[in-house]
């Protein structure tokens, strides 16, 4: 709040559609709604989830609610799991009612602005204890972010103020952002990237595009007239890979914008891809929640690694180690684990194996499989969870995607390992509509799979994904297990999930 005030208010802050909104338009909303909501009786230590759909109040509502000093959380439609996550709440600000009936949350207030003009317009302002600034006394506040990778399960990660003003501040000085950024965020203020970028981009004097409808989850919700608005696009590869499907033309403003990838491995056919039609250079990005940015640099160093994710930055610490935390030579796969001066120390609300787990002897381990090169580059192989054991032979289920989807037609795929009954079963569960392309894909997938291995191919309409888009496991298997079940019961049996199932047998 004190820096958006800093800005020349003529300047454009936020484009919502064709309207502008200047920095000093919107610092007077942020201005009043802190005074509405401390009119509530919400005042610092007190905690906060913010369920608005609208992306301008949401943000307008967050801003407001750390200028209070409030512990602030973005819930999701996931809002059951993370109330409990957080160990409960003091209040719930939301649009309508219909919010977590739950005694972990001691309040609903509802927030609900009916359209663009001013908050003063719409609402009654009045707060208790106003100071010479207009505004009751500012406080540090907290940000609780809610991990949950591919788990399914969301974890509690607190912020302090210092935590999150470092982590602005890296992303405004690694990604060069200045007062000409004009960003589009595709992923949503729940994550780590959607959140801090819109704000360092408002620190550096930027601008923030967002969609001029209802913020969700729906992928088509931004236009390529407003995409091409923008200079600078965060995403994420499933998210790049969308767009890009969709708009299939050269996008206007090509040769100016940068885009930043984050949140899993970039296939080097979408990094092509994107280059050739969107932008002119991708920086691609790896970090997590729990401990911030750890490494970013230019996509092309994909024709080096595949799964290159950037040069270690500065601040960060990344060791490569062997299962009993032995550290690697350099160029050797093993064990990631990374720390900052940023991170967490422990998850809020989870056991105690939980957080020992993830944290131990300072160091966080993030559950990934890497290799960290001697001049400083990080690789990723995968997911040490999703690693499959094909005969006694281990295979990255992220590199036989990865290969499988650049097959024609083959819009998404993802491998996985379930148990039907007492044996494990490999299911590939694919995105397509073209029946020749799932006949080639089932041949290219019993090439490169040992006989023997119980194997099956699934069609499936969407795969299930978390915020920064990648596959819900949890959820997958859980489908899958109950397709499998009801094709045992009867062969002829089809649910919402799965439309086909393209073959039975590793023949």
């Amino acid at each position: 709040m004190d820096r958006l005030e800093s800005v020349d208010p003529t300047r454009t802050a936020i484009m919502v559609g064709d309207q502008r909104i200047d920095y000093g338009r919107l610092a007077s909303d942020v201005t009043d709604s802190a005074n509405w909501l401390a009119g509530q009786g919400l005042q610092s230590p007190q905690s906060v989830g913010i369920f608005l759909k609208h992306p301008y109040w949401s943000w307008v509502a967050h801003l407001a609610a750390m200028r209070l000093g409030l512990t602030v959380a973005t819930l999701t439609s996931r809002y059951a799991q993370e109330v409990t996550a957080a160990g409960g709440l003091n209040a719930w600000l939301g649009e309508n009612a219909s919010g977590p009936a739950s005694a972990a949350v001691e309040r609903t207030i509802l927030f609900s602005p009916q359209s663009m003009l001013p908050l003063a317009q719409q609402f009654e302002i009045s707060s208790p204890e106003r100071s010479k600034s207009g505004i009751v006394p500012r406080a540090a506040s907290q940000r609780l972010m809610f991990s949950s990778g591919t788990t399914g399960n969301p974890k509690g990660v607190l912020w302090n103020e210092e935590m999150l003003e470092k982590r602005i501040e890296l992303a405004r000085s690694s990604q060069g952002l200045t007062a000409d950024s004009i960003l589009t965020s595709l992923l949503g203020t729940d994550t780590t990237g959607g959140f801090r970028y819109p704000l360092a981009v408002w620190r550096s004097g930027g601008c923030v595009l967002l969609r001029s409808g209802v913020a969700g989850t729906d992928r088509s919700g931004l236009t390529l007239a407003q995409l091409s608005k923008a200079n600078l696009i965060l995403t994420s590869p499933v998210r790049l890979q969308d767009c890009l499907r969709v708009f299939r033309q050269t996008w206007d403003g090509r040769d100016t914008r940068k885009m930043i990838v984050a949140g899993g491995r970039l296939p080097s056919s979408v990094r092509d891809a994107a280059l050739t039609l969107a932008c002119r250079n991708i920086s691609i990005a790896y970090g997590a929640t729990e401990t911030g940015s750890i490494a970013t640099g230019d996509s092309g160093l994909l024709d080096r690694n595949p799964g290159a994710v950037g040069f270690v930055v500065e601040g960060a610490s990344v060791q490569i180690v062997d299962a009993n935390g032995r550290q690697l030579p350099a160029g050797q796969t093993g064990i990631v684990r990374t720390r900052t001066s940023y991170m967490a120390d422990r998850y809020v609300q989870t056991s105690t194996n939980a957080s020992s787990g993830a944290f131990r002897d300072g160091w966080f381990y993030p559950g990934d499989e890497g290799i960290l090169f001697a001049d400083g580059l990080l690789a990723i192989n995968g997911r040490l969870s999703e690693t499959l054991n094909l005969m006694g032979v281990k295979v990255s289920a992220a590199d036989l995607e990865m290969k499988f989807a650049q097959l024609p037609s083959i819009r998404e795929i993802c491998a996985i390992m379930i148990k039907v009954g007492s044996a494990d079963l490999l299911v590939f569960a694919a995105v397509s509509d073209d029946d020749a392309a799932m006949r080639g894909l089932w041949q290219q997938i019993k090439a490169q799979i040992p006989p023997g291995v119980p194997t099956r191919l699934v069609r499936v309409p969407q795969l299930p994904r978390n915020a920064m888009g990648k596959v819900a496991r949890p959820d997958l298997e859980k489908h899958l297990k109950k397709y499998f079940a009801s094709r045992e019961s009867d062969p002829t049996a089809k649910d919402s999930f799965s439309r086909d199932l393209d073959s039975s047998k590793n023949d």
